[in-house]
């Protein structure tokens, strides 16, 4: 079937066929391609951004805690003396972490000395934004991490108690300069994806004994994500109206509303001409199309086309009227 031409298109489909609407449609998919393009990368610089920070304020809060701890209690006993006890035990002694277990750690968790720094680090850990604050030490000959104090009051980790970790992570801990910050993402079954950060616990003869560790939940990094997705989406979708709307109303104004006007006085000049009316009348000098482009370039031609057409149609009439008479004569 033969596509049709505007002329035989109704008015909704010239509405749908017009410049203006090819216009918005163009105006629409640059903008929501550009608008997915400018939230990848922003959705990339959030997360890297938000990650950082999130990293940093962990690590901050280590230091901060430990540093209140040394100033009160020598940390490092608990550390040592956990160690230790856990050492002492061969290696099925340690599998089974039931109440016989952990009652082995019973003098670690009775000093005064050990309340007062579980008392500081579950202050930090209410008013601190991370999952839970800790101290454990990364044990190179056992590959695991041995909690020796932790204040989370929904899912502790007793004093004594173990879980395996990489031989990554453990290296890394325990092989830190000192520089920059300490920090290790990993995926645990228990806790999901985790952002451990943490500083080293130093013993009298400056060996690492422990780590005050700091947990954070990478789910609360995605539910930013989705904050920060959500709200770009929304003010993306609003810009693309707005954007289209304003710029349909420019090319209306400045290109469909002229064109039209010219293609109307086209018609009607052509229809004049079909009904043998005299050539008097300017069909576009009345338009007053001052778009400055193109269009105005274009009704200047045919306005003149349309007087040189008239003119040339008065001197012929004038001729053949003249010619006839001398017949007549």
């Amino acid at each position: 079937m033969p596509r049709r031409t505007i002329k035989e298109m109704s008015d909704r489909e010239k509405r749908h066929f017009s410049l203006e609407a090819k216009t918005f449609h163009a105006v629409l998919m640059g903008s929501l391609l550009l608008g997915i393009v400018s939230l990848i990368t922003g959705l990339g610089v959030y997360a890297y951004s938000l990650g950082n920070q999130l990293i940093t304020e962990s690590f901050n809060l280590t230091k901060a805690s430990l540093s209140i701890i040394e100033r009160s209690v020598d940390i490092s006993y608990s550390c040592t003396q956990t160690l230790d006890i856990y050492h002492s035990m061969s290696e099925e002694e340690r599998a089974v972490q039931d109440d016989a277990y952990f009652e082995r750690y019973a003098d670690v968790t009775d000093d005064l000395g050990f309340y007062k720094a579980e008392s500081i680090l579950k202050d930090f850990k209410e008013n601190g934004d991370v999952n839970d604050i800790y101290i454990a030490m990364y044990d190179r000959e056992t590959s695991c991490l041995v909690y020796v104090m932790d204040p989370d009051e929904k899912r502790p980790c007793p004093t004594g108690s173990w879980e395996a970790e990489t031989e990554e992570e453990i290296e890394k801990f325990n092989n830190w300069n000192g520089e920059g910050i300490l920090y290790d993402l990993s995926y645990t079954d228990k806790y999901g994806w985790l952002c451990t950060s943490g500083v080293p616990i130093y013993a009298s003869d400056n060996t690492i004994c422990g780590f005050v560790l700091a947990d954070t939940s990478i789910e609360e990094l995605m539910n930013g994500m989705r904050y920060f997705v959500f709200n770009y989406f929304i003010a993306t979708a609003l810009t693309v109206l707005i954007l289209g709307y304003f710029l349909s109303r420019h090319i209306r104004r400045t290109i469909v509303e002229p064109v039209n006007n010219i293609a109307a006085a086209a018609e009607r000049y052509v229809d004049d001409k079909r009904k043998g009316e005299s050539g008097t009348v300017s069909h576009f000098k009345g338009l007053n199309i001052d778009t400055g482009d193109e269009i105005e370039n274009l009704y200047f031609t045919l306005s003149g086309m349309e007087a040189d057409l008239n003119s040339y149609e008065q001197v012929l009439t004038t001729a053949v009227k003249e010619k006839e008479k001398m017949v007549t004569e």
